[in-house]
């Protein structure tokens, strides 16, 4: 099979039959997942034939791959860097951080999934927190980097906010000092015409 024999599709109603019997034959719960079914994204061969399919729930920032099933073992080797490819474009569309899974395959492992620290593991939602078994993770969000960010900015603002203030002070001082400047010219050519007059 060559690559650009493979096409990838979100599922739809009418790919229920087919999709149940790809999940029965990978011994999953295809009456369970049958509610998920439009979270299912389907990899296809050239001729239209099912190679495999892979769920992928969005919540929030977050995402979770699930349910992974491949046909063939053939079929899963050519398709996977197509899928994650495609996966990729899909998730960052959405605004997605973080990219979790509890999937076996060293795949993931290869395209960057790693297991989460105990901290990481705090951003697991709530709602994926039911699910027994380790878990890997993908970011494309490095919330460290952003904290760091925000302190500068934060940082660059009160300075900037400092900066102002001492420039008022200045410009005030400046107007007190060009006032008094201008007073003692004045009084100064004051005097010079009193003199004058007195001597005239």
């Amino acid at each position: 099979m060559t690559r650009g024999a493979i096409h990838l599709r979100r599922a739809t109603i009418e790919d229920l039959p087919r999709l149940q019997a790809l999940w029965r034959t990978a011994l999953l719960p295809d009456h369970a997942l049958k509610r998920e079914l439009t979270e299912f994204q389907l990899v296809e061969g050239g001729d239209g034939r099912l190679i495999g399919a892979v769920g992928i729930q969005l919540l929030g920032q977050d995402a979770r791959i699930y349910n992974e099933v491949w046909s063939h073992p053939e079929s899963e080797q050519v398709a996977k860097a197509q899928l994650w490819n495609w996966l990729v474009k899909l998730i960052q569309s959405h605004g997605i951080h973080r990219v979790w899974t509890q999937e076996k395959s060293g795949y993931w492992q290869e395209c960057g999934f790693v297991e989460p620290t105990e901290s990481q593991v705090q951003m697991l939602p709530k709602a994926w927190r039911q699910f027994r078994g380790s878990w890997r993770f993908f970011t494309f969000y490095d919330e460290r980097a952003e904290e760091i960010i925000a302190r500068e900015i934060d940082y660059c603002q009160t300075v900037h906010e400092d900066d102002l203030k001492q420039t008022k002070q200045w410009s005030q001082s400046l107007k007190w000092a060009l006032s008094l400047l201008v007073v003692a010219i004045v009084f100064y050519y004051l005097i010079l015409l009193i003199s004058s007059l007195k001597i005239s």
